[in-house]
């Protein structure tokens, strides 16, 4: 048998989760006990045994007298209820979910209106062996409508001798209705000393050998839930992985030792380091959505050391912190990338570029130009690190984040066949990325370039197509041509002639051709695997 199952609370006073904890043991003394719950958590933390083990109490012959009072009779009893005695024989069969006096059904397989009804029919039973029938509804949120409707009334007015317990991962998904008639308790994830407490427990019962940063780091691993805490603790014991580092090697975890320098070459504007850990990274096969949340880990504990929140010396100032959090939130997972990880790179290449052109002062004229059309934000400059460090963490960097106040408004450009220079067939091969660029200070001109697609590039020249004149017109007027123009000369050499053509709506087979970036992607591919 599974440790996870050896190990289950069977009492409240065992739940490690505090919260809940305290909340039920409040409630054996309250002398009341509702009807009808509705469990809301993550995975891993409870909610199956918690409802067993208000079965167990609920059935235990210790509390038989005040259950009957209070449930049968609707009164208050004279006495509170006691935590269930987990060596009865009839408590351990509920506990092993072996009883019909605790009945589990997945929702997200008896979902239907006429699981429903069935559903009915079985709770007007009387419990056989028992006093009260306790009936769990798992993943709740996978009810049809008609099915929710069905079960309103069964919680509105539940029979005398039933307990409901719904519970679900998605609370939001469960309709106002259904949570009105329930008691709501809320599972959150363990933290990290509830998950040490379940670890050291289960180690000293089975006499485990385990350093603390060994318990510690599986603690980490687990993401809040005691049910993978145990799995991991277990396959650690099975495997004979004794020591730290034979753990992350058989967890694939070593990349996270990665994290600390690759945001230290972020911020240091290293961008043939950051490209020499993506590779390694790669070559790892790291998971792309656990690298990703890991990183987002690292920095929003660095802003919690920084603000002091916590004890310890935060390594980054509170403001590169949070801005290196921002432009991680806004990075797309490339899930369906031919290239693991690759957004994510391009993503901290782009800020490490940008950071570069702003310091250098040669991005003034294009992005002021771009911000002085739009009401957006200032923009931000890239944190250096190339300063004296001083002993607080805010002050290590002091050319951090420095709004740029100051809009530069350049006078008119006046483009001629002289000076079209500018490289229009790599504009027409990176346009969607020029667009979102575009989209970063100036809304507005970005939903307009939206509407026009490339048709054509060459050197000096560009020509773009839209289905409507009025967008035609727009695009060609010369408060927007100088705008593009001042950001095209920055980034592909010089101004190009901007042509705009109209089209026919696109037909569906059209619509249905792959992306250019996917072609992007795949050119990449080629390079980097």
């Amino acid at each position: 048998m599974s440790w996870n199952r050896i190990y289950r609370p069977k009492t409240f006073s065992q739940l490690q989760l505090t919260s809940v904890r305290n909340y039920f043991l409040s409630l054996l003394k309250s002398k009341t006990f509702p009807q009808v719950f509705l469990f809301t958590g993550p995975k891993g933390t409870g909610k199956t045994s918690t409802a067993r083990i208000i079965g167990a109490t609920l059935n235990d012959p210790a509390n038989s007298q005040s259950v009957e009072t209070l449930f049968l009779t609707r009164s208050a009893p004279s006495a509170a209820l006691l935590e269930p005695n987990a060596q009865t024989k009839q408590l351990q069969s509920i506990y092993a979910g072996q009883s019909y006096l605790v009945q589990e059904m997945d929702a997200a397989s008896n979902r239907g209106i006429d699981d429903i009804r069935a559903l009915k029919e079985k709770v007007h039973l009387p419990p056989v062996g028992g006093i009260i029938s306790v009936y769990i509804l798992d993943e709740v949120h996978m009810l049809t409508t008609e099915a929710f409707n069905a079960l309103l009334k069964l919680l509105e007015e539940p029979p005398t001798h039933v307990v409901f317990i719904l519970a679900t991962t998605e609370p939001q998904k469960v309709p106002e209705t259904v949570v009105s008639r329930c008691q709501v308790v809320q599972f959150s994830q363990a933290s990290e000393p509830e998950l040490l407490l379940a670890l050291q427990h289960v180690a000293q019962a089975e006499k485990l050998k385990l350093t603390a940063p060994i318990l510690e780091f599986i603690a980490q691993q687990a993401n809040g839930s005691f049910r993978d805490a145990i799995k991991l603790l277990e396959q650690a014991d099975l495997l004979k992985l004794n020591d730290l580092e034979s753990l992350r090697e058989h967890l694939g975890q070593n990349y996270r030792q990665l994290i600390p320098p690759l945001v230290q070459a972020v911020v240091d504007k290293n961008s043939a380091q950051v490209i020499s850990f993506f590779k390694a990274l790669r070559q790892a096969g790291v998971n792309e959505t656990a690298f990703h949340k890991d990183v987002a880990a690292y920095l929003y504990h660095q802003l919690v050391l920084a603000y002091q929140i916590e004890d310890g010396n935060a390594v980054f100032s509170s403001e590169v912190a949070r801005f290196l959090l921002t432009q991680l939130s806004t990075a797309e997972l490339s899930q369906n990338s031919l290239v693991p990880l690759l957004k994510l790179e391009l993503r901290l290449l782009e800020v490490i570029d940008r950071a570069q052109r702003q310091k250098k002062g040669g991005s003034k004229a294009g992005t002021a130009l771009i911000k002085s059309s739009s009401k957006t934000s200032d923009p931000v400059v890239m944190p250096d690190t190339n300063v004296k460090k001083s002993t607080t963490a805010d002050t290590q960097q002091t050319d951090y984040l420095t709004p740029v106040s100051e809009t530069i408004t350049p006078s008119p450009q006046v483009v001629t066949s002289s000076n079209l220079s500018g490289d229009g067939l790599l504009l027409y091969q990176q346009w969607s990325d020029f667009v979102a660029q575009i989209s970063e200070n100036n809304f507005s001109l970005a939903t307009l370039l939206k509407s026009a697609r490339p048709v054509s590039g060459a050197e000096g020249e560009i020509t773009l197509s839209v289905f409507y004149k009025f967008h035609q017109e727009q695009l060609l007027q010369p408060r927007f041509t100088q705008i593009l123009n001042a950001l095209i000369t920055e980034q592909y050499g010089g101004p190009v002639k901007i042509n705009c053509i109209l089209s026919d709506q696109p037909r569906d087979s059209e619509l249905a051709q792959p992306k250019l970036s996917n072609q992007l992607e795949q050119l990449a591919a080629d390079v980097l695997m």
